[in-house]
Order: structure tokens, then sequence, then C-alpha cells
């Protein structure tokens, strides 16, 4: 029980390191310039950043209209065409992801068809079959409509270590286990 105990606290540190840098980028970056995250260009001179959006709406009385104005704003491609071109930036087939993620091959071609709809921890194996970085993996789950991982949650911060430390599926299957928390796709969704 030592252990564990001693693997969480480092785990915790962990997570507070990477919340306080990452607090420091946004507010170098963001909010003190007005640059975006992922391109590191100022708002005039790209498409308008996530918060950006959000004010135009809630500052908007007419729905129709800000659709209308921002229409070129909202995500358009699918899950499916996602995962696709995720592949094809790295070189890798369908087939190859789902083998490293550990998935049912029907079901994981049933994914990246399109004609069945993943549960978040599915698609946290395949970001990790992937070998997708943390933020990679947090747009994933945003385009998928499911809840980002939260290292305020032990189970999400376990993951999130395995993202930053480019840790292989089996390695965060392994310190899930080692932690006594659930695996990801052992809680009850397919």
């Amino acid at each position: 029980m030592k252990k564990h105990r001693g693997f969480k606290i480092m785990v915790l540190f962990y997570t507070i390191s990477l919340i306080g840098s990452f607090f420091v980028g946004y507010l170098a970056k963001n909010a003190l310039f007005g640059y975006n995250n992922s391109t590191g260009k100022g708002e005039s001179d790209m498409a308008a950043t996530t918060n950006t959006l959000l004010n135009r709406l809630k500052q908007q009385k007419d729905f129709q209209k800000f659709v209308r104005d921002n229409k070129d704003e909202f995500i358009s491609v699918s899950l499916d065409a996602h995962l696709h071109k995720l592949c094809e930036e790295r070189g890798l087939l369908p087939s190859q992801v789902i083998r490293n993620a550990q998935i049912e091959r029907t079901y994981g071609h049933q994914i990246f068809n399109g004609t069945r709809i993943p549960s978040r921890d599915k698609l946290i194996q395949i970001a990790l079959g992937m070998e997708l970085s943390f933020d990679e993996a947090q747009n994933l789950l945003k385009r998928a409509g499911k809840g980002t991982l939260y290292p305020r949650v032990e189970r999400d911060a376990a993951c999130i270590f395995g993202f930053h430390n480019k840790m292989s599926l089996m390695e965060v299957q392994n310190l899930l286990e080692d932690l006594d928390l659930p695996l990801l796709g052992e809680n009850g969704t397919p």
C-alpha cells in the first residue's frame, strides 16, 4: 500500500505542475496578447478563438443571425473523418490503431466508419493507440462531445500523466491497475 501512496503523490505533484504551467502559458499567450494556442497567431490574423465565439454567442439576441454570421467557425468534420485524417497524418491504417488501442476489431471498424459512437474510454484508447499528444486527445474528446480529461479526477490525472510521458496504452492500463482504478474500457461501456 505504501508503494501506491508514493506513486499517487508523484502523480498528484506532476498534475499540479502541469496545471501551473498550463495556466502561466495561457495567461502569457491568450489573456495578455490575444493569441490563439493552436497557431500562435493573433485573433485578427485567423479564425475566432473558442472564447471569442462564446462571447459573440452570449451577446447575440438572434440565434439564426449568429449561425449565419459565424457559419465558418463551426466544426463541420465528422468524428470518423477526423479519425481518418489523424491516421493519414501519422501514416497509420485504422486497423493498426484499432489493434494498438486494444479495441475489438469489428467494433473499432464501426467507429472508423461512423456507424458506432464510441464511449469516452474508447476514444482515450484510440488516442493512446495513435500516440496523440495530450492536446490532440483533448480535441478528439471535444469533437466527439465527450468530457475532456480533468486533472482533479484521479483516473483522468493518470491518463494525463500517460499522455505527457508518451506512455503506451498498456503502460497507462498498468498505471491504472497499480492505483486500483478502473481500466480504460472496463467501466461498463463497450
